[in-house]
């Protein structure tokens, strides 16, 4: 048996191993980023959601100040207590 064959062989099956070590280490890598993102997704649907309660809490307040000023609401407030 030619030894540089044997040497070639070994070298091409310790390469093929590597190769499916760096694919199994990347694709470990590409789950992790993808949880990762998912997790991103569901803070900014969260974020979103502050959004609009603010925005909601805004709309109501500025409803109200057509209605009353707040220092008019402050002391219809007081005469109430």
């Amino acid at each position: 048996m030619n030894f540089s064959y044997v040497h070639s062989t070994i070298e091409k099956g310790i390469g093929k191993i590597i190769s499916v070590v760096k694919i199994e280490g990347l694709s470990k890598g590409i789950d992790g980023l993808r949880e990762e993102l998912q997790q991103m997704k569901q803070e900014i649907t969260a974020l979103k959601a502050r959004e609009d309660k603010v925005q909601e809490i805004q709309n109501w307040k500025q409803r109200i100040d057509e209605v009353v000023s707040p220092p008019q609401l402050d002391k219809a407030m007081k005469e109430i207590e």
